[in-house]
């Protein structure tokens, strides 16, 4: 290659060097304005979801105190007339904005809604700094029965005994008295949750050291809701009200409308200060059958034939049951049931039709269900019992079932389904829980 033809070479060389390199240079520049871009919009995605959760984050706040508030007296119950509670009135306790509420009663996403246990609050926040305004509308719930079984001193579930459609809760449980599940007791997603304050055993094994996603030892409160607070007062004005109180000192019968089992017998504890005849007729959410009594000498006994009797509790063959409520196949009680002492439930019951599947996807198909009823129903409502509780003979309970603080012994083959919308005036719910929640326009 002569001199010319080299130097010809280096020039062209030379030049798409160059050409490369302002190429790269317009790239490189390319990319940068583009990141630059992309990082400014990401700022200002950043800067508006910041403002959005700052007002939204103000709500949420806001409607923790509301919670606590409505716990508070009666302020459950009269909820408009909660001082600074109102739309007008304008808070400033939380750091970074105000914020305003309106209280009342039922539900208005979702109307009517109970005006016995829920509660809508409607919340507007505003951030100081960006005068950014969000509108959020909270369902709270406060049902004291949201329980299938609560339990002041031990659960023992055995046999083939099961609850449904609700958890379980137990405050009486301990390390060396733990909560009892037999075996047959199915666990799973849709299946009720057990909760103690002590220990759980289940299936033969202990729960600690094993774990499971459906049992919950050794839990606190909160988590765990506080346990339902009974007015015995209002239960015991409200029965004698109808002539179904019994004590010690008030020895007669009641019955629905089918007729009056006369006291003593052969069938039937003579020295019962409560006989009731279960059958069908005048039951009611709002009937209540109040037996004050803790002497297992005052038997009490709930039949609904007089051939279906037993030996009289206390005898030598049964020495340890209190007293006694016997079912026979057709019949039930529909009502709320308190006994101020120990009780032996023994039969099976009528057939109800379900009145409220449960909304929280607790629906295991059972042999009880045929196919929108329940059948062998011994008690149709709220029972409580203040002594020890056993249960023999296929009953089943449609609503909720409370011992406390006696101990649940032995349950033989009972079964007890939540009745959701079963509503008891005298239970003084402290559990304020979240029922549903929507942003709103403003």
């Amino acid at each position: 290659m002569n001199k010319m033809k080299f130097k010809e070479f280096m020039k062209n060389e030379k030049g798409q060097i160059v050409g490369m390199i302002v190429v790269m240079g317009l790239v490189m520049i390319i990319a940068v304005l583009t990141i630059a871009a992309l990082l400014l919009k990401e700022s200002k995605w950043t800067i508006r979801a910041q403002k959005n959760i700052n007002a939204l984050h103000i709500c949420d706040a806001a409607l923790d105190r509301v919670i606590w508030k409505l716990q508070e007296g009666s302020n459950w119950e009269n909820p408009t007339s909660i001082s600074g509670y109102t739309w007008d009135d304008i808070h400033n306790d939380i750091e970074g904005g105000t914020y305003r509420l309106s209280i009342v009663t039922g539900d208005i996403l979702f109307p009517p809604g109970n005006a016995t246990n829920d509660r809508s609050v409607t919340i507007e926040a505003t951030t100081t700094t960006t005068n950014q305004t969000r509108r959020i509308v909270a369902v709270l719930n406060r049902s004291p029965l949201n329980a299938s079984m609560v339990a002041g001193g031990a659960m023992a579930l055995s046999g083939s005994a099961e609850l449904f459609w609700a958890d379980a809760y137990d405050y009486g449980a301990t390390g060396t008295t733990p909560v009892t599940l037999s075996s047959s007791i199915t666990l799973g997603a849709n299946r009720t949750k057990y909760y103690s304050t002590g220990a759980i055993r289940y299936s033969n094994n202990n729960y600690p050291p094993n774990t499971s996603p459906y049992l919950f030892p050794n839990q606190t409160i909160p988590p765990m809701p506080p346990k339902p607070e009974i007015d015995f007062n209002w239960f015991k004005a409200r029965a004698k009200n109808t002539n179904t109180y019994f004590g010690p000192s008030v020895t007669h019968s009641f019955s629905d409308g089918s007729g009056v089992h006369a006291a003593g017998g052969t069938h039937y504890p003579p020295t019962a200060d409560c006989i009731i005849n279960a059958g069908s007729g005048k039951w009611s959410d709002d009937l209540v059958i109040f037996v004050d009594t803790t002497d297992e000498k005052d038997y009490y006994y709930i039949s609904d034939s007089q051939t279906n009797g037993y030996n009289a509790p206390g005898s030598t063959t049964n020495p340890s049951a209190g007293g006694w409520i016997k079912f026979g196949t057709s019949t039930f009680l529909r009502c709320t049931l308190i006994i101020m002492g120990p009780v032996y439930f023994n039969g099976g019951g009528g057939t109800v039709p379900i009145t409220s599947f449960p909304s929280n996807g607790y629906y295991p198909q059972d042999p009880d269900i045929n196919p929108n009823q329940l059948t062998q129903v011994a008690l149709n409502g709220f029972l409580y019992v203040a002594g020890n509780f056993k249960a023999n003979g296929n009953p089943v309970f449609y609503g909720t079932v409370m011992v406390d603080p006696g101990s649940i012994l032995d349950s033989g083959n009972m079964r007890v389904y939540y009745r959701e919308d079963l509503s008891v005036s005298g239970i003084i719910g402290r559990y304020v829980k979240i029922k549903r929640w929507k942003e709103i326009p403003q």
